[in-house]
């Protein structure tokens, strides 16, 4: 219920958080404040961004049984506002999480009350559909920052070849034979996960240029090393 006692679907609540908890796990920005008081290693934390936006890709694909318990192993508290619904997480599981331990997690609503909280917004509205009231997600706020899925997934699999790459010790041809793909394509796959960091978030967060296609970056010929000449080769300036 809201503050001042209307009452509000569960359904509509549900859905606005859903939709929240996939824009953050797409959001490299939001994944890194959370993770990073846990996790020091910059490696560990790519990583975690790379699963978490991986995560985000797949969330329409979720059962609404799955969703669910996502949402109940991550979310402790949720307040309903007139114009938005804030979000309580518990950002020491977001790690568990992402590393596939999400069942044998706990409800986090059960958590100690000294437990770190991270609190997200998001825009709603209430609007009157028949005789109820119903919260709907803020549309204008929600076509912003849309992620292109095959340009998300793209820098995923770039930073999953990457630290196999650092790990494994293993020479390029056998990699890339593991992985399913030519020399040159991950030679190129590679490169991508050595973009600047403003231009990975911005993929990732759907700041990117409109033009900016998975396509046309895979096959970018002579994609610079240099971060400045990256933006200008990409539209990012």
């Amino acid at each position: 219920a809201l503050p001042d006692g209307r009452r509000v679907p569960a359904g509509d609540v549900e859905q606005i958080v859903a939709s929240r908890i996939c824009a953050f796990l797409s959001s490299a920005a939001e994944i890194h404040e959370a993770v990073a008081p846990q996790v020091k290693s910059v490696i560990a934390q790519q990583s975690l961004i790379a699963r978490a936006a991986a995560l985000s890709g797949q969330w329409p694909e979720q059962t609404p049984a799955q969703t669910r318990r996502l949402l109940s192993v991550l979310v402790t508290r949720i307040d309903l506002r007139p114009d938005q619904v804030e979000i309580h997480l518990l950002p020491e599981r977001l790690g568990t999480l992402l590393t596939g331990e999400a069942p044998a997690l706990s409800p986090a609503s059960d958590a100690a009350d000294s437990a770190p909280r991270l609190t997200l917004s998001a825009p709603a509205r209430l609007r009157r559909v028949g005789m109820e009231i119903r919260m709907l997600i803020d549309a204008k706020e929600a076509r912003k920052g849309k992620p292109d899925p095959s340009l998300v997934k793209l820098i995923v699999k770039a930073e999953r070849l990457k630290v196999h790459f650092i790990r494994g010790g293993d020479r390029m041809d056998t990699i890339a034979e593991s992985a399913g793909v030519s020399r040159p394509y991950f030679t190129r796959l590679v490169k991508l996960s050595f973009l600047a960091p403003d231009i990975t978030k911005a993929i990732l967060e759907g700041r990117h240029p409109p033009d900016l296609t998975a396509g046309r970056l895979i096959t970018h010929a002579r994609l610079p090393l240099d971060w400045k000449e990256q933006r200008t080769a990409l539209g990012f300036t």
